[in-house]
Order: structure tokens, then C-alpha cells, then sequence
């Protein structure tokens, strides 16, 4: 990730969670395992995000490597879902897209140094 994108990694994973949960939501009257997968991990990059050490969040306490490891997490278990819990076929799309992101986003995490450097003030 370069540094500009860095800049909207918070943005993007609000969105990546809405996506997640918005579904969950509308469709309160279909509770499967699927529902629960999506919505779940939607809450969870949520509620992480709004903790981490980055622009866009309301406390900063998790420390931006470790979000890159709960991106991680939560990108393999989105990725793998379709195969670990049997979701419906329309709905394999979208959690293997967003998983394979989150992966990308945390295996490339160029924003992680570009923070250091300005937090702990590297030249």
C-alpha cells in the first residue's frame, strides 16, 4: 500500500465492514450460518478499527501492526468461509473478495512504516 492509500485504509475498512453487516441487517428474518459469518466479521473490523492507532478512529490503542494481523485473521476467515462453512453459492463472491483485500492489505502494509516514522519521529 502506497502512503496515499494508507491514508484511506480507515475509510476503507468502514466500508468493508458496512458491506459485511448491511445484510445481516436487512435481512433479519434469514439468520444462517452465512448471515452470522459476514455479520459478525463485520462488526468485529468494525469495533477493531474504531480502536486502532490510525486516522478515522475514536481511540487510538491498538497499535497499526496489530490491526494488519487482525486484517489478517479476519481476511483468511472471509476467504475460507465459503469452504469452512458451506455458504450459499451467490454468496461465495463476496467474502472471497474481501478476504482476498484484507489479505493484500496486510501482507503489504506500507502505511505501517510511513506511522512509525511519524510517530516515533524517523528520518
Amino acid at each position: 500500500m502506497t502512503n496515499s492509500i494508507a491514508k484511506y485504509h480507515s475509510i476503507l475498512d468502514y466500508i468493508v465492514s458496512a458491506i459485511l453487516v448491511l445484510p445481516w441487517i436487512f435481512n433479519s428474518h434469514v439468520f444462517g450460518i452465512d448471515s452470522w459469518v459476514l455479520g459478525l466479521t463485520g462488526l468485529t473490523i468494525c469495533m477493531y478499527s474504531l480502536v486502532t492507532d490510525y486516522k478515522g478512529s475514536i481511540a487510538k490503542i491498538i497499535p497499526m501492526r496489530v490491526h494488519h494481523i487482525f486484517d489478517l485473521l479476519s481476511g483468511l476467515l472471509l476467504a475460507l468461509s465459503p469452504v469452512m462453512f458451506t455458504l450459499e453459492p451467490q454468496l461465495w463472491y463476496l467474502p472471497g473478495i474481501i478476504g482476498l483485500i484484507q489479505i493484500t492489505t496486510a501482507l503489504f502494509p506500507g502505511d505501517v512504516q510511513a506511522h512509525t516514522k511519524k510517530r516515533f519521529k524517523m528520518t
